[in-house]
C-alpha cells in the first residue's frame, strides 16, 4: 500500500527565549481571481478563509503580515483581531483596486510607537529616462515597541509590482523601500528591521543579488530579465530569447544574467534616489548624478531562510552548494508561474528557526490551492531575536 503524502511542514533550528515569531503570507485576494479560478469551488473565499486562518492559529506569529488582502474583507480579520491582533492596513494606490497589505501583532507582544504608509508610486521620480514611478504598489512600514526588552522594531510589508519585463521599475521600488528604512532606522535608535512580502523576484535574479550582497553590476544587463521571473514561468520561449548569457560569480553561488550590448540607465536614476522624513510623511528627491558601474544597497540585509538553511546545510555536496542561494524552491503555485518570490529580510536580527516547505512531492501531487492550503503561496514563517 503506499504512503500517503502529507504537507507537514518541518522546522529547522531551535527556540530561542527572546524570540518573536512572524509570519508572512500572500493570500490571494479574492479580487484578483482570473476568470477560470472564479468557476473553481476550491477558489471560493468562503472556502479558503478558513483554510488561511487554520494556518495562522496553526503557528501562532506575534507579527502576521499580509500581502493581498482586500480592504473590505472582514472574517478572517475579525477573528484575528478577537485574538487580540491589532491591525494595520494600506490599500493599492489605484481607484479601481482592492487589495493591499496589512500588519497584525498581538498587543501584548508589542506596542505601536508608528505606523507609515509608503506609496511607491512617486510620478515626480523617474526610473529611467523616459518612464515614471507610476505603479500602485505599496509598502505598509510600522514601528513597533519590544515590550520585552523596549527597543524598537521595524517591520515593512511590500508587495511588488509583478510584470516580469519591468525589472527596472522592481529595482527602483526596492531602492526607494530600503533608502525609507535607511532613514527610519537613523531616527530610531536601536532599531532592528524585519522586510518581508511578495517581491516577484527570484534567488537567480541579479535583483536578489543586489538585496542579498549588497551590491550588483547592472550595466548591460536586460531589465526583463533581471527579476528572473522569466526562469519560473510556465512559458519556456521566455527563457529561449536569452541572447547571451555572463556567468558572474556571487557569493557562494553562481548566477547567470543576460547581457546586451545597450547601456541601461537605470542604475543612473537608483542611486540617485533619496529620502527625508519631515513631518512624519517622506519626501523623495532625484539628483542628477553619473551612471555607477555598480549599484549599492543603502541598507544591508541577510534572508531569513537562506541564513539559517545555510548553516544547517553543511552536509550539502559542494557541487550543489555554490549552486545553492538557500532560498526554498517553491513559494508560489499560480497559473503563471511557479517558484520562490517571498522572502523574509532582517537587519540587525538574528534567526532561531525557520518553518521549512513541505515535500516537493506533496506539492506536486496536491498544487496549491489545495483541501489544506487556501493560497497560491505558501506562508513563510521564523523566529527571530
Amino acid at each position: 500500500m503506499q504512503q500517503q503524502i502529507t504537507s507537514i511542514r518541518k522546522w529547522l533550528g531551535s527556540k530561542h527565549n527572546n524570540s518573536f515569531r512572524l509570519m508572512s503570507y500572500n493570500i490571494l485576494a479574492d479580487s484578483l481571481l482570473q476568470e477560470n479560478e472564479k468557476q473553481l469551488q476550491q477558489y471560493e473565499w468562503k472556502n479558503r478563509w478558513p483554510l488561511i486562518f487554520s494556518q495562522i492559529k496553526k503557528y501562532k506569529p506575534d507579527i502576521l503580515c499580509l500581502q493581498e488582502l482586500d480592504c473590505d474583507e472582514n472574517d478572517l480579520s475579525q477573528l484575528l483581531i478577537h485574538d487580540k491582533y491589532e491591525k494595520l492596513y494600506l490599500k493599492r494606490s489605484q481607484e479601481n483596486q482592492k487589495d493591499g497589505c496589512a500588519l497584525f501583532f498581538l498587543k501584548q507582544k508589542f506596542k505601536l510607537i508608528k505606523s507609515y504608509n509608503l506609496h511607491l508610486k512617486q510620478e515626480h521620480l523617474f526610473y529611467n529616462s523616459k518612464a515614471k514611478m507610476d505603479k500602485p504598489n505599496i509598502c505598509l512600514i510600522t514601528v513597533l515597541q519590544d515590550c520585552n526588552d523596549g527597543n524598537p522594531l521595524i517591520v515593512a510589508n511590500s508587495h511588488l509590482i509583478f510584470n516580469k519585463n519591468r525589472g527596472d521599475l522592481k529595482l527602483s521600488q526596492l531602492q526607494l523601500i530600503m533608502i525609507t528604512l535607511q532613514s527610519l532606522q537613523l531616527k530610531y535608535q536601536n532599531s532592528r528591521i524585519v522586510w518581508c512580502g511578495d517581491f516577484n523576484l527570484t534567488p537567480n535574479s541579479a535583483l536578489y543579488s543586489y538585496i542579498s550582497q549588497g551590491q550588483q553590476q547592472f550595466s548591460k544587463l536586460n531589465p526583463k530579465r533581471i527579476s528572473g521571473q522569466y526562469s519560473i514561468s510556465y512559458h519556456p520561449t521566455d527563457y529561449m530569447q536569452d541572447r547571451i548569457n555572463v556567468q558572474k560569480k556571487c557569493g557562494e553561488f553562481n548566477i547567470q544574467y543576460e547581457q546586451q550590448d545597450i547601456d541601461y540607465d537605470y542604475d543612473l536614476y537608483v542611486q540617485a534616489l533619496r529620502c527625508q522624513i519631515i513631518d512624519d510623511n517622506f519626501q523623495f528627491h532625484q539628483a542628477q548624478l553619473n551612471p555607477y558601474p555598480i549599484v549599492e544597497t543603502p541598507i544591508q540585509f541577510r534572508s531569513a531562510y537562506a541564513d539559517l538553511q545555510k548553516i544547517k546545510s553543511k552536509d550539502l555536496h559542494d557541487f550543489y552548494a555554490k549552486w545553492s542561494t538557500y532560498e526554498p524552491l517553491i513559494t508560489t503555485m499560480s497559473s503563471s508561474q511557479v517558484g520562490c518570490v517571498d522572502y523574509i529580510w532582517i537587519n540587525k536580527l538574528q534567526v532561531s528557526q525557520i518553518l521549512q516547505m513541505p515535500k516537493i512531492e506533496y506539492l506536486i501531487e496536491n498544487p496549491i490551492v489545495n483541501q489544506e492550503e487556501g493560497s497560491d503561496h505558501l506562508p513563510l514563517v521564523c523566529d527571530l531575536y
